[in-house]
C-alpha cells in the first residue's frame, strides 16, 4: 500500500471513534462528518459509512463507531472493517 493510501487509512481507521463512554447511538451521518472532519476526503467518507452500514449489524456498526485505538474489538469485526476501509480508500483516490 503506498503511502497517502495508509495514512488515509490510518487516519479513517482512527477517526471512527466518536461517543464517550459508549452512552449514545452514533448515527452514519455523525460518523460521515468525523471522518469528514478528520481529513478523510468525503467521497471516501462517504463509501465507509454506506459499507459500514450495510455490511455491520446495527450492533457492530455501533461497537466500530464508538471504537478508540487500542480498544479490544472481535478480531473479526476488526478485520472486516479495516477491509471495508482500505477499499474505499483504493477506490476513491
Amino acid at each position: 500500500m503506498n503511502i497517502f493510501l495508509r495514512s488515509v487509512s490510518i487516519a479513517a481507521i482512527g477517526g471512527l471513534s466518536l461517543a464517550a463512554c459508549g452512552l449514545t447511538d452514533v448515527s452514519a451521518d455523525d460518523l460521515r462528518d468525523k471522518l469528514v472532519e478528520d481529513g478523510i476526503p468525503e467521497d471516501t467518507a462517504d463509501c465507509i459509512v454506506e459499507r459500514l452500514e450495510a455490511e455491520l449489524s446495527d450492533d457492530d456498526f455501533q461497537t466500530v463507531a464508538k471504537a478508540d485505538v487500542g480498544d479490544e474489538v472481535d478480531p473479526e469485526l476488526d478485520q472486516q472493517a479495516e477491509d471495508i476501509i482500505n477499499e474505499c480508500v483504493a477506490s476513491t483516490i
